[in-house]
């Protein structure tokens, strides 16, 4: 992190740029500038909330390798005590890109880039958040079993997606529903539990 601004009456954080390097020293994750709005801590509660988070261009780049990800270490024997629980009750992501190759047993299995995310996340009550999300660009590539590959560019697509759970960063207790993808002149419509 190059600057960090924190104002201690708003809990307000400023950063940037931001840049998070794995364990071989590749960059993970950057972005231009990181804006969080803390919400007043509760004593006992093991809690955190994040009344904003503001992301400018930030860039991931994945490498999974035979289902881990590539340069990040895992503490042996887990983590120690659990996390807190983290709700963000505003969250906002402009110009973003996403790097990511797949690999098992040294072959490549698959490799995607998305490109000018904007992306949008909204707390609705209720422990429900509304994402809409919009991608300028995206390219899939997929190696053949013969010579060759599967090569899909879309141009533009978005969507929006209901998620329910008590916490956003603990997959296991999220649920996701109505999810619609748009594309051009098409739009699909998933409704119910999804996950």
């Amino acid at each position: 992190v190059a600057h960090i601004e924190v104002d201690p009456q708003t809990a307000r954080v400023d950063m940037g740029p931001v840049l998070i390097q794995g364990s071989d020293g590749r960059v993970l994750f950057s972005a231009e500038r990181v804006l969080a709005e803390v919400a007043p801590l509760k004593l006992f509660e093991r809690r955190v909330r994040l009344e904003r988070l503001e992301i400018v261009r930030p860039r991931v780049d994945l490498r999974i390798v035979d289902g881990k990800i590539d340069g990040v270490r895992i503490p042996e024997g887990g983590g120690g005590a659990e996390l807190p629980r983290v709700d963000v009750a505003d969250l906002r992501l402009h110009g973003g890109s996403v790097e990511l190759r797949v690999q098992t047993q040294g072959h490549e299995r698959v490799s995607a880039h998305f490109d000018g995310i904007e992306m949008r996340l909204g707390d609705r009550g209720r422990d429900e958040h509304r994402l809409k999300f919009t991608v300028a660009q995206a390219e899939v590539r997929r190696p053949l079993d013969e010579e060759g590959e599967d090569i899909i560019t879309v141009d533009s697509f978005g969507g929006r997606i209901a998620v329910k759970g008590d916490g956003l960063l603990d997959p296991s207790r999220v649920r996701v529903s109505d999810v619609t993808l748009s594309a051009d002149n098409t739009e699909v419509s998933v409704a119910g539990e999804i996950i």
